[in-house]
């Protein structure tokens, strides 16, 4: 089973690290169909909807 959801990854990094072919390839993925995460406390397939938001932390 598969749930249509809002669910969308997140990628947590610090302010200097280059993201991009990391999102790039997320993107030739998302391009060729649907991509889905399994919820590991129910099974089911969560379909992610975009690639990944970036979001730059200091290194602490």
């Amino acid at each position: 089973m598969w749930l249509k959801g809002k669910w969308r990854p997140y990628e947590i990094t610090s302010k200097t690290a280059s993201k991009h072919k990391q999102l790039a390839k997320e993107a030739r993925i998302h391009s060729t169909g649907s991509i889905y995460v399994k919820n590991k406390n129910t099974n089911e397939l969560i379909e992610i909807e975009s690639i990944s938001k970036v979001i730059r932390q200091n290194n602490e």
